[in-house]
């Protein structure tokens, strides 16, 4: 339902708006698991735990706050009628100006309460609807999450991979998760960017006990897997995790221009990316066939500029330009 309401309320109201600093604005955050989690004061000694999440489904320039949250913090809740429809949103509270503003949300909220008392462990997260609103940088290496201002450029040595969105007929986006191009062994396949992907670890039996676990936060559909060994066999090693399901190492990758590796990703059923309602590739403009998460991104600097659909990367550490770039 809330889907439709989205799109109801854009085509009454316009485009919802937002406010741009002239400066960087860090945002408070730990780092859990290779993602982001901003970290909202609340009063002098309570935090509000919201995990960052490009491809995390959120509505109206909103981010959501789960029912125990809400009711922890006694957050300020009122009903506000988008179309017709009822629902209760969070208006501004102490520490919801830890981040930037977007302007025209209904009722001037903050975010949507949401009437699950749990949100994954979470007590909310920043999703795609709210951060397409603006342009940011996850620096990876450095552990900071940068809300960029409207002036920003990027830097020299900065390479750009083209977003993909969902759009109406008029070119405005209609969903606010992307869709990245990977190279594998020179293949294209389409991922969602999903920095809220959560991390899998392998345990390498069979090896001395002080041999560290291997983890990732990747996925990739079982028909993905199969095309590529048929195909690239070279490419990648494939080993057997819990319960029979499949991992992969793929050996060298290339994203925007630079190459990684190696890079493991867990095996995903085509079911969880499908077209079919509640599938991975249902509010993309296009197929995808797994998640480029945040182990992809270890060694590198992302700037999401959601105004001109594009993600530029800067090389950190422990990855290398592929020829003849061209930006």
């Amino acid at each position: 339902m809330i889907r439709s309401l989205v799109l109801l309320w854009l085509i009454a109201i316009g485009t919802i708006g937002s406010v741009w600093a002239q400066t960087r604005q860090l945002i408070p955050t730990s780092y859990e698991t290779g993602r982001f989690v901003a970290t909202l004061r609340v009063g002098e000694t309570n935090t509000l735990r919201l995990l960052v999440d490009t491809s995390g489904p959120s509505f109206f320039g909103l981010y959501e706050l789960s029912g125990n949250a809400i009711k922890r913090f006694n957050l300020p809740v009122a009903p506000c009628n988008i179309s017709g429809a009822t629902i209760d949103l969070v208006k501004p509270f102490s520490g919801s100006e830890d981040l930037p503003v977007v302007t025209g949300t209904p009722c001037n909220s903050v975010a949507i309460a949401q009437t699950r008392p749990d949100i994954d462990g979470w007590d909310g997260y920043i999703g795609d609807g709210y951060l397409m609103h603006f342009i940011w940088t996850f620096d990876y290496p450095k552990k900071q999450l940068w809300r960029e201002p409207e002036s920003w450029k990027p830097s020299a040595g900065m390479y750009a991979a083209k977003l993909g969105f969902r759009k109406n007929k008029r070119g405005e986006k209609q969903w606010g998760t992307p869709r990245i191009t990977l190279l594998v062994d020179g293949e294209p396949i389409d991922m969602k960017l999903d920095t809220g992907a959560p991390t899998f670890t392998i345990k390498q039996t069979g090896y001395q006990q002080t041999t560290p676990a291997i983890s990732g936060s990747s996925y990739i559909t079982k028909s993905t897997i199969d095309r590529l060994i048929q195909d690239h066999p070279d490419c990648c090693v494939v080993m057997l995790r819990d319960h029979g399901v499949r991992v992969i190492k793929v050996t060298k990758l290339e994203i925007a221009g630079w190459v990684i590796g190696p890079v493991w990703f867990a095996e995903a059923p085509d079911a969880v990316f499908s077209n079919a309602s509640g599938g991975g590739s249902m509010d993309m403009d296009k197929p995808v066939y797994g998640a480029a998460g945040p182990n992809i991104f270890d060694h590198l600097s992302m700037t999401l500029d959601y105004r001109t659909d594009t993600a530029w990367f800067a090389c950190v550490s422990g990855c290398y330009a592929a020829k003849n770039i061209k930006n």
